[in-house]
């Protein structure tokens, strides 16, 4: 497997925290300390408009591409949505008292927000609360939806997994194998899935007896890990780390397969990799505190 750099995209002029795909597989929005949500166009390389000017920095975004909306989740827990349509004016509400890190939809099609107050929200389509659950009084860093075993995976600052009913958001279990904040949780396969954060390893995790037990530890990065992400055919798992770095692993086996640094790559990132998403099998977007936004080539083998 080769990887070369096919586009860097510029004109954030902050940090950006976050990126999801848009209503065609070229298109991507991102979301940045500098206040605007921005949309990008993987083909060209260029950035194409800015979606909207929010009230503080962007930490997360989901997009309904059923609906066409979009879901930014800011600091200080104001949640915006957008109708990319524009047949409705953008709404904005005060979701949570902490920082929104954390958005996504789950099998009921319900809105679930996590907050730096330690509260998980769900919501409906339209922002109308429906339920809100106190888990910590630290940070909800990240939200996962476990469909196969119906549950709703959440990590903490408070160096926690808890593992939630995705009906009745009852907790079931509590992980605590990390020594410090987790940041980002994948899912794998139905019965494992990998978390990181702070303390710069992976932790997996393996379902037996309908729980989750401690499977193995990896050393992953020199410091945080901010995100994991698997790729749509789930052959592979990037991580990207405050250590600058991008790392791409086999999902199945997790044994390092590529290190994208600025020895290999010159133009890489400068900062710390916030934020990663797969366009597809073969195109990686990553981001972060230098402001840009690189967009990856995946050349697979041919054998």
């Amino acid at each position: 497997m080769n990887i070369e750099i096919e586009h860097i995209l510029t004109g954030h002029a902050d940090a950006i925290y976050s990126l999801c795909a848009g209503h065609e597989n070229h298109l991507f929005y991102s979301g940045s300390a500098d206040k605007f949500v921005g949309c990008w166009d993987d083909t060209t390389g260029l950035f194409l408009h800015p979606l909207a000017k929010t009230i503080g920095s962007i930490y997360s975004l989901y997009h309904d591409a059923e609906r066409q909306i979009l879901y930014v989740g800011e600091r200080k827990g104001i949640v915006l949505l957008i109708d990319l349509t524009k047949e409705h004016p953008p709404k904005a509400i005060q979701a949570h008292e902490g920082d929104v890190f954390s958005l996504i939809e789950d099998q009921k099609k319900q809105i679930i927000t996590g907050g730096g107050d330690g509260y998980l929200k769900v919501w409906t389509k339209d922002l109308q609360l429906i339920k809100a659950v106190h888990l910590s009084n630290k940070n909800i860093r990240s939200i996962r939806l476990s469909a196969a075993t119906n549950e709703i995976l959440v990590g903490l600052s408070d160096h926690t997994i808890r593992v939630l009913d995705a009906d009745t958001f009852d907790t079931k279990q509590v992980l605590e194998n990390h020594k410090n904040s987790i940041f980002t949780i994948e899912i794998l396969e139905d019965n494992r899935f990998v978390s990181a954060g702070r303390d710069a390893v992976f932790i997996v995790w393996q379902r037996e007896n309908e729980q989750w037990i401690h499977s193995e530890t990896i050393s992953a990065h020199l410091y945080t890990v901010n995100h994991l992400t698997l790729s749509p055919n789930k052959k592979l798992l990037a991580s990207g780390s405050r250590d600058k770095t991008i790392k791409i692993w086999d999902a199945k086996s997790l044994q390092l397969l590529k290190v994208l640094d600025r020895d290999k790559f010159p133009e890489n990132h400068s900062h710390s990799v916030n934020r990663l998403l797969w366009l597809n099998d073969e195109v990686l977007i990553s981001t972060g505190d230098d402001k840009k936004i690189i967009s990856w080539k995946l050349i697979q083998d041919s054998k």
